[in-house]
């Protein structure tokens, strides 16, 4: 409340906007000029300063060693940063103080301070002080995410400080370490962009180039989110050098998962067989390794597979036998499930499927702009097309969170047929010329089993405008950016 108040005494020479910037140094700027105010009262900084010298020695030792954290802690980690064998008591008592708040977690309870209170507790801190802390905060949080099981949303903020530490003047091997844990946090919450910026930093740090597993891991990371952005070719590179790794170190198991990844990255370009023999081989290797996690995922594959190349039964057998082998459902199951309903025209059947997936998908923008794609799709096909647009331009706001662009060019194609269903030609035209000029830029064919929608649908055009016009809308958008076709997508239905 008093920062609040100090901050509105500024309001008649300073707009909003100016606050803003000023709020960053809110120590210097949060100030009362007032005299007849008690001193503790004059200045944000003297209000915590107050707080903080009711305090024994020991819990302002405590207090200020909290400011490693970012984002909450939990009683454990407290220990083991602050060492601090009293976390518990403590925490209690600047609890009732109300320096800092607690909240229930899905692992536990979990502690934080507002970040006014953070930034005193650090300037509190000697410059010895605070590179022990952070040394002991990356530490902690390296094993922590062995423990975590990829659930890094429970303290992503702390994951990040410690990457940033790593990197800054911590220990990069570590830091290498922890992010090639962290890479499916990354992909899986669509933090594409952050994930292979950390990665390419930490990865050309000299004493991270040796032939190690980290390092192998660490490229099989990148070259995942590299995929899925469309990088065909940095990506397949990457994978080779981590596959080299794995087989100078004999690393089978890690030999059969690149092996897995390779292949569905080829697939992407049209490349069927040279798919089909990596992914046969990484199941194989998978057996007789008695790995079901890897066997699960080298099946759900061979179902992506069977499923660009229109063999309907064979996909949905891939991926029954994928949820078989780990004794559960397969994460993508419904969600393909929906593709191949919509594919072979059971257009009910896709859009419930798909609706499930969207329920189910929401914390992931790529699958879930996936399962808003079928969606869209049904609804075009049973003529809701206020739906099949709403959903499509959803879609493209999830795909344009993380860059993925194979995916972008897949809605824009959806977005031309929704135009040629309109009977909008010169639209279609525009849309579908573009979309083969950004297909052929990321170097992926349309897939077998959408090429009979696609033929149908430029048909449509090509019969619809005569030949001029029809040549000058096609070139119009061949000659787009991906931005200029995603702002024609876009445009109102």
């Amino acid at each position: 409340p008093l920062a609040i108040e100090l901050a509105a005494a500024r309001a008649q020479v300073l707009t909003p906007a100016q606050m803003l910037i000023h709020l960053h140094q809110r120590f210097d700027f949060l100030v009362s000029r007032k005299r007849d105010v008690s001193k503790r009262h004059r200045t944000l900084h003297a209000a915590v300063d107050w707080s903080y010298q009711l305090l024994s020695p020991e819990l302002q030792r405590f207090f200020c060693r909290l400011s490693v954290f970012r984002g909450g802690w939990s009683v454990e980690e407290a220990e083991a940063v602050c060492e601090e064998p009293l976390a518990l008591e403590y925490l209690a008592q600047l609890r009732e103080c109300s320096l800092v708040l607690s909240e229930a977690g899905e692992i536990g309870m979990r502690f934080r301070v507002l970040e006014t209170l953070r930034e005193f507790g650090e300037e509190q801190l000697s410059i010895e002080e605070v590179i022990f802390l952070k040394r002991r905060h990356l530490e902690c949080f390296l094993r922590l995410s062995e423990q975590y099981n990829g659930n890094f949303d429970v303290a992503p903020d702390n994951f990040r400080a410690a990457l940033e530490w790593s990197k800054a003047g911590g220990n990069a091997q570590e830091g290498l370490r922890l992010a090639e844990r962290l890479w499916h946090f990354w992909w899986y919450g669509g933090y594409l962009r952050e994930g292979v910026e950390h990665l390419t930093n930490l990865l050309s740090r000299e004493e991270n180039k040796g032939s190690t597993i980290d390092r192998a891991e660490a490229l099989f990371g990148k070259a995942w989110m590299a995929a899925v952005q469309g990088e065909v070719a940095e990506a397949c590179a990457l994978y080779e050098e981590s596959l080299d790794i794995y087989r100078q170190l004999k690393n089978r198991l890690g030999i059969a998962g690149v092996l897995n990844a390779l292949g569905d990255t080829v697939r992407r370009i049209g490349r069927y067989e040279e798919a089909r023999s990596m992914q046969e081989e990484s199941l194989a290797q998978c057996k007789e390794l008695d790995n079901r996690s890897g066997m699960s995922s080298a099946l759900r594959d061979l179902g992506d597979l069977a499923l660009q190349l229109g063999n309907y039964a064979d996909a949905r057998r891939f991926y029954d036998e994928s949820s078989a082998v780990v004794g559960a459902i397969c994460s993508m199951r419904v969600l393909r499930f929906a593709e191949i309903a919509l594919l072979e025209g059971d257009y009910a059947e896709a859009r419930r499927l798909g609706e499930a997936s969207v329920v189910e998908r929401q914390n992931s923008p790529q699958r879930l702009g996936e399962a808003l794609l079928i969606v869209a799709g049904a609804a075009m096909y049973q003529h809701d097309l206020p739906l099949a647009y709403s959903q499509c331009r959803e879609s493209l706001v999830q795909f344009h969170k993380i860059g993925s662009k194979p995916f972008i060019a897949k809605a824009l194609r959806r977005f031309a047929y929704l135009a040629v269903m309109q009977g909008r030609w010169e639209r279609a035209a525009r849309l579908l010329g573009a979309n083969q000029s950004l297909c052929q830029t990321l170097g992926m064919p349309l897939p077998p089993c959408e090429r009979d929608e696609s033929e149908q649908n430029i048909a449509s055009v090509r019969q619809a405008l005569a030949e001029d016009a029809f040549a000058a809308a096609w070139a119009e958008g061949n000659a787009m950016t991906w931005d200029q076709a995603a702002d024609l997508a876009r445009q109102s239905g």
